[in-house]
């Protein structure tokens, strides 16, 4: 029997709910030759009948059951020993691949001769069946990782926050994770971290999938249909905690240390920030400031006081801040990007003579705001902030109060737009106004 190309791991608890729609994303794969390994982890619910109706009508389909529960990451490495495709992706029981993903995965990989070829993903309501979305990059994105393959340290600092530590939207070469002996981490929670993480660091080429639509679609819950609910925020730190441990133990540190200390930042701060429980939230960040810095630092003090200055002082300022503050609330990874761009940045809107002309910020996502903070503290001035989603409209950035362009356009000379994909729509809706530049700012800089 021929061996196939791929492995598609799927471990499975209580997926009842949505697995006949993730099971027929993958029958519905344009690429075929694939197995697909099912990992029962001792599911109570309909799982199990599911993966049988399923099985009985393709031999490609391979069902497996824990005798206990055991958690993801068993699952997830029981899957691993018995794969045998030459190539290993992991999929969860109630996400969704776009139909040309194996396909299109597989031929890069190949071509690329590569050990792992990352494609884009995008969240969707749990109850709603995604839409097909387009996904774009910009040229310097496309020049540095879609046309040839690299490595870690070929990565831009700020562009590391973008490769994310899921395993279900990567395509790996089965020999590479086998050689590096990378396995999932038994942890209630962020048990995949260690296994991407150290994946990014021991790849010798890797590269980015390019197309111009969305791979991969995973399920965002709210309560009432999460299927489970063991986030520790702990989990976290004892994974990059093992990360760093391993790097040390593979003499790697000194290779990566501002990735590690980079990626440890932004990920323990969003999970701090985004951790719902008030009592577990300060047990956290206590640990994080009395502890977790020491064991992190332990041994290596000489390799965290090399790291940018900027990103030290993202350490210094939340491990020294006492309450809530703006600062936690505003603070972002793209506020960090933005100053790896900081003199590209600096320069354009110098030449765009902000200072002297009445200059509007269209967009008050993400990058807008972090556009607003850049510029106020570094004395560039950013005269109306203006947004079309009512929401936001009435906000207050720095001062400034968030306004409709109906309202707000009045005057300006430059509108500098920060939303991804409305550049088009923003010159339309300005046609009979007066405005002399309006800036594509992502595209213009290459963020």
């Amino acid at each position: 029997m021929k061996t196939p190309n791929i492995s598609i791991i799927m471990p499975l608890y209580n997926a009842g709910r949505y697995l006949r729609e993730t099971l027929d994303s993958v029958k519905m794969q344009t690429f075929t030759d694939y197995e697909l390994i099912c990992v029962n982890d001792h599911s109570d619910d309909d799982t199990q009948e599911i993966l049988d109706l399923y099985k009985n009508k393709d031999s490609r389909i391979k069902c497996f059951m824990n005798q206990e529960r055991r958690g993801a990451a068993y699952s997830r490495n029981m899957g691993m020993i018995r794969a045998v495709g030459d190539y290993i992706i992991f999929l969860d029981g109630d996400d969704i691949f776009d139909e040309i993903m194996l396909e299109m995965a597989y031929e890069t990989i190949v071509s690329k001769d590569a050990d792992m070829v990352y494609f884009d993903f995008m969240p969707f309501q749990s109850e709603k069946i995604p839409i097909k979305a387009k996904v774009s990059h910009d040229e310097r994105f496309k020049k540095a990782y879609c046309c040839n393959c690299f490595c870690l340290t070929d990565m831009k600092l700020c562009d590391f926050t973008y490769f994310n530590t899921a395993p279900w939207n990567k395509l790996y070469r089965t020999e590479f994770i086998r050689e590096n002996r990378i396995m999932f981490q038994d942890l209630p929670c962020c048990n995949d971290v260690y296994f991407v993480l150290m994946s990014f660091f021991l790849a010798k080429k890797m590269i980015v999938l390019d197309v111009d639509r969305v791979m991969a679609y995973y399920r965002k819950h709210d309560e009432t249909t999460k299927i489970g609910n063991n986030e520790n925020p702990m989990c976290l730190f004892y994974a990059l905690d093992q990360v760093r441990q391993e790097l040390v133990e593979r003499d790697l540190f000194h290779l990566y240390y501002e990735y590690f200390y980079v990626e440890s930042f932004w990920t323990l701060f969003s999970i701090y920030k985004t951790t719902k429980n008030i009592s577990q939230k300060k047990e956290f960040y206590t640990f994080i400031r009395e502890e977790g810095i020491k064991k992190f630092r332990k041994n290596q003090e000489e390799y965290f006081s090399r790291i940018s200055p900027y990103m030290q002082s993202q350490w210094n300022q939340w491990m020294n801040y006492e309450s809530e503050n703006l600062w936690t609330e505003t603070n972002s990874p793209y506020l960090f990007k933005l100053y790896c761009f900081e003199k590209e940045i600096k320069e354009l809107l110098e030449n765009l003579e902000c200072n002297n002309r009445k200059t509007a910020l269209w967009g008050v996502g993400e990058c807008g705001t972090a556009l607003k903070i850049f510029c106020d503290e570094n004395e560039i001035k950013i005269d109306v902030l203006l947004d079309i989603n009512d929401e936001k409209q009435g906000k207050v950035i720095g001062g400034t109060k968030v306004k409709s362009p109906q309202y707000g356009l009045e005057g300006v000379e430059i509108i500098i737009v920060t939303g991804k994909g409305i550049y088009d729509d923003v010159v339309n809706l300005t046609q009979k106004k007066r405005v002399l530049e309006i800036i594509d700012f992502r595209n213009t800089i290459g963020i």
